[in-house]
């Protein structure tokens, strides 16, 4: 990507070519020197795309300048491009300015429109800028699944959700999901709700209640350590497609939550200002306290929060279509028959930690 800038007394214009994403997102944010700067031009005419990390620079450059009332304005719009903004609520926030079909038509070709062969051919040096571990990049190209690798990563991932994925989250009642500790050990879990438990508020964050269960806080005690946080969710009684959510997890406690909503200048005062980039609709604000407050088994103890990373689809071919029987669900109970028993017998099981009762203390 490469930036130019001209400046003509308090009135700064940039043009932008290429990408802008987590590789040259960091270069927009040197180039935007907004000091004595009234009024801002990004013209993205020869700029093809825009990752999440374009748009938080392009977002606190606009919060910047608006808090002196000064202008910025993004010129010369994709419709590619617009809908990256329009997607992520940008678009109703910032002033854009279109391009005119004349325009679009003697533009150069984008990467979204061409073909999968071209794009899959990418030398092995640039495969940093891909999504994914620098460990399946390598078994990629161990086994030979390089081409294949780089046609799902430019046809099925995203580093947000697009509507069709927020609709999908919204109507699932579980999703597994993992987490590791600081040295790396993994746990996988399972979180279960009604539809709708999972409540996406805005494309680049996601949140879930956190219930009552047996006090072991594996996956909150986790992420307390890595935020890392791999999600997925499955429709196994209609659809029987998978949904890949991978990103960067904070635990909320819902007594700051409900702060946020009740008390919002005493929380900012705080510095407890998660929520602050967002632009959360009053009915989302309702929502969450609504679900903050729910009594019995339901109520969360606490909220955790993702920031997407990666979204992608997990295919159907190998997924069951189960049929959904009737089952009453006991929220919350500590009744140990209702949670299951021991009915894996591993009461009685021998275990390193637990010493024998009747066992001869171990030597020093």
């Amino acid at each position: 990507m490469q930036i130019t800038s001209q400046k003509n007394g308090s009135a700064l214009v940039l043009s932008l070519y290429g990408a802008l994403d987590i590789t040259t997102a960091d270069a927009l944010e040197q180039a935007l020197e907004l000091a004595n700067i009234e009024h801002l031009t990004v013209d993205l005419d020869a700029c093809h795309y825009i990752s999440s990390s374009g748009l938080r620079v392009l977002m606190r450059a606009h919060k910047q300048l608006a808090a002196g009332n000064y202008p910025m304005v993004l010129t010369n719009v994709s419709r590619e491009v617009y809908s990256i903004f329009d997607v992520s609520g940008l678009a109703k926030i910032i002033p854009i300015h279109r391009k005119s079909p004349a325009q679009t038509a003697t533009s150069p070709a984008s990467p979204i429109n061409t073909p999968v062969a071209e794009r899959v051919q990418i030398p092995a040096k640039s495969r940093q800028h891909l999504p994914g571990s620098d460990g399946e990049h390598r078994a990629q190209e161990a086994f030979g699944t390089t081409a294949r690798a780089s046609a799902f990563y430019n046809n099925q991932v995203l580093d947000y959700l697009n509507p069709m994925m927020c609709d999908f989250i919204s109507g699932q009642e579980m999703f597994f999901v993992a987490t590791a500790d600081g040295k790396g050990h993994a746990d996988c879990s399972l979180r279960l709700g009604l539809p709708g438990f999972v409540l996406v508020l805005d494309p680049h964050t996601l949140i879930y209640p956190e219930y009552r269960g047996n006090g072991v806080m594996a996956s909150v005690g986790n992420i307390l350590e890595n935020q890392h946080i791999g999600m997925l969710f499955i429709d196994f009684f209609q659809s029987t497609i998978g949904l890949h959510v991978n990103g960067k997890a904070k635990i909320i406690e819902k007594t700051e939550l409900l702060e946020r909503f009740t008390h919002d200048d005493e929380f900012k005062k705080r510095g407890l200002s998660f929520f602050e980039h967002m632009q959360l609709s009053p009915e989302m604000m309702d929502r969450l306290i609504e679900l903050s407050l729910t009594p019995g088994g339901r109520n969360p103890e606490r909220w955790v929060a993702v920031e997407v990373e990666e979204a992608y689809i997990h295919c159907s071919k190998h997924i069951p279509l189960l049929k959904k029987m009737d089952k009453v669900i006991h929220w919350g109970t500590d009744d140990q028959q209702l949670k299951g028993g021991d009915a894996f017998k591993a009461k009685s099981c021998p275990r390193p930690w637990v010493q024998p009762v009747n066992a001869e203390p171990t030597p020093n």
